[in-house]
């Protein structure tokens, strides 16, 4: 897509939710991004349901700190089939852990809110279609460049 074509569509549909998401594939596609093939994102697509609601999966592989280098790199184990994960998190240079105990309140078309019991707050964040088990997001207590990320594994 040309720059002046590029130009004329964003001005045609400027505050689209849809422009948005369109736009970050597009790019993704055109930077190589990894699995960015059509049948993995067709098999990944398969986990978000036909009402938009996310499929949790089992074991989410969590980092939280700045945008390229995280401060706490997290396990959260779900409890069978529940919204309700126990975390573990380990400092990325201090001999330092800590535990706690996490619970999905809302995941659906492409919005999750995570509720941290210990610190009774919560992480809000994103997804797309295209890569439901991919998710990030900021958290109600972090500072202004702080943000975590999150893999989810079936």
């Amino acid at each position: 897509m040309g720059s002046y074509v590029r130009k004329k569509w964003l001005r045609t549909f400027p505050n689209s939710p849809f422009l948005s998401l369109a736009v970050l594939t597009f790019f993704a596609g055109l930077a190589g991004c990894r699995d960015s093939s059509l049948t993995h994102r067709t098999e990944v697509q398969a986990q978000v349901s036909q009402a938009g609601v996310l499929d949790l999966g089992r074991v989410w592989r969590v980092e939280e700190g700045y945008y390229d280098e995280p401060h706490w790199v997290g396990v959260w184990t779900r409890r069978g089939k529940t919204n309700v994960f126990d975390a573990t998190w380990k400092h990325c240079w201090m001999n330092e852990t800590t535990q706690d105990v996490v619970e999905v309140k809302f995941a659906k078309d492409g919005q999750i809110v995570v509720f941290r019991e210990g610190v009774k707050q919560y992480y809000r964040g994103s997804y797309s279609g295209q890569n439901p088990n991919k998710l990030r997001g900021r958290a109600d207590w972090y500072g202004p460049d702080l943000v975590w990320t999150a893999e989810i594994e079936f």
